[in-house]
């Protein structure tokens, strides 16, 4: 396998990269916020916690709310899932269940794992494994990458960032899946991983997975990986795939604020998405869509 590595990146550049995916950002302050709803925001690095004086929100919460991680004992009233990998310098393949560990050394035998460093072979390789994988999970969020012509438009905002680590599977020298991630102050963001129908029948994803959490146990800056936002609605197969392989679903305390109509409008006419925003029932989510694959939000 070769050598992966990440280059550090700031959240400022985080957020430019985030921008450039068409995610709404929004900077009040120096404080970077993600709009997760209109006129409902929750910070671009929701994993951290911020004292509640520390936070300026944006003005257009007011109509909606927002919610954020506070540290321990600070006047919370929610909390926040999310899926972690915790403690990843331990990480090692014989620390895996063995059933797990055995699909990790079968991929091994038959997928080479490297990096991507051209866009060109991406563009022509990976969107025709993309389109695997829209056709197996119909995954709706940025669907029109389906278009050829959007596939290329993605690729070259992301390679044209130089921070973002893009490592694929091959087998035969042919790219069966991919893996798309960066490196946060000392937190990796994984943000995209996706294959071919066949090659994730050979677990390919495991593979994929492993060679992740590989190379942050090699880097000693990293303290974690985050994966997503977890639901509230119970495990979903996403979720299943990551938290038998050592992931945890980590319930922050979060401060909640909702403009009293808008907490009303909830409490009455949309109670289950009221829980989840408190962290109890529902689905919480973020704005896209879970898929029948453990293939990650692009």
């Amino acid at each position: 396998m070769t050598a992966i590595a990440w280059r550090g990146m700031s959240i400022e550049e985080y957020a430019a990269f985030e921008r450039s995916q068409g995610v709404p950002v929004l900077a009040v302050h120096g404080f970077y916020w993600m709009r997760v709803r209109p006129f409902f925001y929750r910070p671009l690095l929701p994993f951290r916690e911020y004292p509640a004086v520390s936070v300026d929100y944006p003005a257009r919460a007011l109509l909606g709310g927002y919610q954020v991680a506070v540290p321990p004992g600070e006047g919370s009233n929610s909390h926040m899932g999310m899926l972690l990998f915790r403690e990843p310098l331990a990480y090692s393949l014989g620390g895996l269940a063995p059933s797990k560990r055995k699909q990790v050394r079968k991929a091994a035998a038959e997928f080479v794992v490297r990096p991507i460093d051209d866009v060109d072979e991406f563009k022509e390789d990976g969107y025709h494994v993309y389109l695997s994988f829209l056709d197996r999970t119909n995954y709706g969020y940025k669907s029109d990458r389906r278009e050829k012509p959007n596939f290329d438009l993605w690729a070259d905002s992301v390679f044209s960032a130089p921070k973002i680590l893009v490592f694929g599977a091959y087998r035969d020298g042919k790219l069966q899946g991919a893996s798309i991630s960066r490196l946060v102050e000392d937190t990796v963001v994984s943000s995209t991983m996706f294959s071919e129908g066949q090659a994730l029948i050979r677990n390919v994803n495991s593979l994929l997975l492993h060679a992740l959490r590989e190379a942050a146990s090699e880097t000693p800056e990293v303290r974690q990986i985050f994966i997503s936002m977890a639901s509230n609605s119970g495990r979903t197969s996403v979720e299943e795939f990551f938290l038998v392989r050592g992931c945890e679903l980590v319930r922050m305390p979060a401060l909640l604020r909702l403009n009293p109509l808008a907490r009303l409008y909830l409490r009455l006419r949309m109670p289950r998405r009221y829980a989840a925003l408190l962290g109890t029932l529902g689905d919480e989510g973020d704005s896209r869509p879970e898929t029948l694959d453990p293939e990650a939000r692009a």
